[in-house]
């Protein structure tokens, strides 16, 4: 798994799923239900959920990398 699937919550744009490069680092600690911190926009950092992995990309564009995970599931 390459890419995270997060799903966000943006005022004025609601609930939507965008995809996230997972950082090496991350890989194998990385889960579903996880809460992490992701840039957006000029929204800067904010909070989102892992809600599923993908290993490309739809369409043609670059993924910005998962900041930091902020709850760790047993």
């Amino acid at each position: 798994m390459k890419y995270a699937l997060v799903l966000v919550n943006i005022k004025g744009l609601g609930v939507k799923t965008f995809s996230y490069l997972i950082p090496d680092e991350m890989r194998d600690i990385i889960q579903i239900g996880q809460a992490v911190l992701v840039p957006f926009g000029r929204q800067g950092l904010i909070n989102a959920f892992i809600v599923g992995f993908s290993d490309y990309l739809p369409g043609d564009f670059k993924a910005k990398k998962i900041n930091r995970i902020l709850v760790y599931l047993c």
